[in-house]
């Protein structure tokens, strides 16, 4: 494959651009643990979490979560890097995650969920969201990062743009109206 396309190794191969643990003001990114997967599934079979995903709650058992989730978590996705969010006292209030990953194309997707409802409206999301930015265009492997978010969810859109992002256009899936957002180096928020 290498031969035939060159860019393969290169797209195949993660990169170390992101520390495994990333500290800001109020939290710490860390990587997923065995251990978070409790607060995981509590946040994956709520009703209001799932539809702000635009997705139905998780109708499986912790169990079976548990089982499909530990082999996730010890495989290494070249496409991904994905973290807990914790505060500094070690509280799990969330998770987050970069990506679909393209080194070729040098952008990926973003991902954040504050699962811990105490912590809504509070600035932890855009905290999270701007370090993921800041560490990201660091790398200099990623130079847009992207997201989707429901169209009726104004409080997650004010606060990407707040981190950073910039509304690019609206996006129809699976009957549901997203708008996409994104953040470039060239408008980096500082």
């Amino acid at each position: 494959m290498k031969k035939v396309f060159p860019w393969w190794a290169k797209e195949n191969t993660k990169k170390d651009m992101l520390p495994s643990l990333i500290e800001g003001k109020r939290v710490i990114l860390r990587a997923k643990q065995i251990e978070d997967l409790e607060n995981d599934y509590t946040w994956r079979v709520d009703e209001e979490l799932a539809r702000l995903d635009a997705t139905r709650p998780l109708q499986m058992s912790f169990q079976e979560y548990k089982t499909y989730m530990q082999k996730e978590i010890v495989s290494d996705d070249p496409y991904s890097y994905k973290y807990a969010i914790v505060l500094k006292d070690g509280t799990h209030i969330g998770n987050c995650m970069l990506y679909d990953l393209s080194f070729r194309q040098k952008h990926c997707e973003l991902g954040v969920l504050i699962g811990n409802k105490m912590y809504w409206n509070k600035g932890y999301g855009t905290e999270v969201v701007s370090l993921l930015l800041q560490k990201g265009f660091a790398s200099n492997e990623i130079n847009t990062m992207y997201l989707h978010t429901l169209d009726w969810n104004v409080r997650a859109q004010k606060s990407f743009l707040k981190a950073g992002f910039k509304k690019k256009s609206q996006v129809r899936r699976n009957g549901f109206l997203f708008v996409k957002m994104e953040a470039c180096k060239e408008y980096e928020h500082s």
